[in-house]
Formats: C-alpha cells, sequence, structure tokens
C-alpha cells in the first residue's frame, strides 16, 4: 500500500472517531514512537486510539495515559 492510500484511510478513521472528553474533561498529548501503526482502545475509557508512524501525535483520554505511557510505546507530547 503507497503513502497516499495509507493517509487516506488514517483520515477517514480520525473523522469517524471525535475527540471524546473524559468525565473530569481532562486531556493529554502523547506521541507513538513505535514503527508502523497501531489501534487501541484505552483500558479505562474505552475510547478507540489511531496511531502511526506517519501521524503520531495523538490527544487521549488522561485516564488511559499512564497505561500507553508506561508501554514504552509513546511518549508525553511536550510541544503543547
Amino acid at each position: 500500500m503507497n503513502d497516499r492510500a495509507n493517509k487516506g484511510n488514517e483520515s477517514a478513521f480520525q473523522q469517524i472517531q471525535p475527540a471524546r472528553t473524559s468525565p473530569s474533561g481532562s486531556r493529554t498529548k502523547v506521541v507513538f514512537t513505535g514503527i508502523g501503526s497501531c489501534l487501541l482502545a484505552g483500558s479505562r475509557s474505552g475510547e478507540v486510539y489511531y496511531f502511526s508512524s506517519e501521524l503520531p501525535e495523538r490527544s487521549i483520554d488522561s485516564q488511559d495515559a499512564a497505561e500507553l505511557l508506561n508501554s514504552g510505546l509513546f511518549r508525553l507530547d511536550l510541544r503543547s
């Protein structure tokens, strides 16, 4: 699959999955540091997240942040 097709799929997925707000309204920006792509559901919020090498930054429910950061595949986005 070429990069153009891949980006088209990511855009479609992101349009379907708008950012949700946790009960506390708290979001955390993280960066996927892996290679390829990753689709997962937050164990606390149940929110579905898609990350890829091409679009690694994403705002996630803060309830899910500790587990993702402890996995070694994510880091905090310090640019925000």
